[in-house]
């Protein structure tokens, strides 16, 4: 898909190369999407491709170099030999024991076929050993290193804004390359087309990896930086989502930044919450509430927008189910979290740690956003451009400010008292010049 045409010049598929193959039938495919949605206008531009893997593209034939991710950590050629339907040990990442794979010893290969790597001359078989002929086949590019970012991406983004804008010229492209990539130093090419946005993903690894959250101490897997206590923590979720944000720099005029996935696993130390509840216990997002808001933080303070993964409709508390996808669990919604259909948060995960209060629009330049849960303020500075005819707009969430709120204004802004809009406040200001507004819990009426 990515490098046919350099790794197997002769692998062809009804007369094509089969990376143009494969691509230009992948483009024709976004294509009939966008042809079956130019008309709505809230399609504002297409992620063509989610966390795209670049399989073998830059490791070493017979060496395992890919992330630490836990399972088998297979070499191209060990892989290729699985492939051919020869029993192969590997290592187990992180326990180091090794692992018999393919023990039946079948191959993939059609009766005839041949393995398009073995006649490109990457490796021979001998005496039922894959003998490795061209230990950088899939780093080198013409004879040069391979540079994944300008070889790899540069041509697949120009194409993917070529195909989309065909129906819409307006569309962005939401551009994300692949993960582990991003999260190790990889740049954005040089000449990105225009109307870019920078849509990297995002997660706390060691979170995701382990399926455990603990801010007292916690180590990256990548980095192997320790932290100790949620402040460190905090910090260090700015750091990566910095260098993210940064990437968008080098895009042609500048460009902005959607953190386009992140989120948290539910079913933290094997499902201890989903057994808390089923026992009648209800607060038992603890640890998920803690983590959101860490990460939440990070962003506020780095001013990012971000979509969080996921909403399942479906989602069960059943480790065997989850999202109803690779044992996935990252809803912030479940069936299962349903007590009382009617109310406005039913089904919710952790709600206090997401339904956090935040600037939808601003009538100027946004220069800083807080909130603080357990205080109950919500603090948002802005610069007022008086020749913006629309008002800023705070969204804030009833369930984090249940009896109402108290809002203080400093600087040429008032609230718009006209709106009667339930869990948002608008403000318009005269004159141009700072502003702050502080936003701050009620405190609950005394009824006795």
């Amino acid at each position: 898909f990515w490098a046919g045409r350099t790794v197997t010049p002769d692998f062809h598929i009804q007369g094509q190369n089969v990376q143009d193959y494969l691509q230009g039938r992948y483009f024709d495919a976004v294509e009939q999407v966008a042809s079956r949605v130019r008309t709505l206008p809230h399609v504002i531009g297409f992620d063509v491709l989610n966390e795209p893997g670049l399989g073998w593209l830059g490791q070493p034939l017979s060496t395992w170099a890919g992330p630490p991710i836990p399972g088998p950590a297979l070499s191209p050629l060990a892989a290729l030999a699985v492939a051919r339907g020869k029993p192969t040990e590997v290592p187990v990442i992180p326990t180091g024991t090794m692992r018999l794979l393919n023990a039946a010893g079948r191959s993939i290969w059609r009766d005839g076929a041949e393995c398009p790597f073995e006649r490109a001359g990457i490796y021979r078989v001998e005496d039922g050993e894959l003998i490795p002929l061209a230990e950088q086949a899939f780093q080198t590019c013409g004879g040069r290193a391979l540079d994944i970012t300008e070889d790899v991406f540069a041509p697949f983004f120009t194409e993917a804004a070529a195909r989309v804008r065909r129906h819409r010229e307006d569309w962005l492209l939401m551009a994300e390359m692949d993960p582990f990539g991003t999260l190790t130093g990889r740049h954005f090419p040089a000449r990105m087309p225009e109307q870019s946005v920078n849509a990297s993903h995002w997660y706390d690894l060691a979170l995701l990896l382990t399926k455990t959250f603990d801010p007292r101490v916690s180590v990256d897997p990548l980095t192997g930086e320790r932290t100790e206590g949620p402040a460190a923590l905090c910090e260090r979720y700015v750091r990566q989502l910095g260098r993210l944000k940064v990437l968008a720099s080098a895009f042609p005029g500048g460009a902005p930044t959607l953190i386009g996935e992140f989120g948290i696993p539910y079913d933290l130390d094997n499902g201890q919450a989903y057994a808390a509840w089923a026992s009648g216990q209800r607060d038992v997002f603890g640890p998920h509430t803690q983590a959101l808001e860490l990460m939440y933080e990070a962003m506020d303070a780095l001013l990012l927008s971000s979509t969080q993964w996921n909403y399942t409709a479906g989602n069960r508390n059943d480790l065997r189910i989850g999202d109803q996808w690779n044992q996935e669990d990252l809803s912030i919604f479940s069936i299962d979290q349903i007590d009382d259909p009617l109310a406005p948060d039913a089904g919710g995960r952790a709600v206090a740690g997401f339904a956090r209060p935040y600037a939808a629009t601003v009538q100027g330049q946004l220069q800083s956003m807080h909130f603080s849960r357990h205080s109950g303020t919500f603090v948002v500075e802005y610069e007022a451009d008086a020749t913006v005819h629309a008002p800023t707009e705070l969204v804030l969430p009833p369930s984090q400010f249940p009896a109402g709120v108290e809002i203080v204004i400093v600087g040429p802004a008032r609230r718009c008292e006209d709106d009667a809009t339930p869990g948002l406040a608008r403000f318009l200001a005269s004159m141009s010049g700072k502003v702050r507004i502080a936003c701050h819990r009620k405190a609950a009426p005394n009824l006795i």
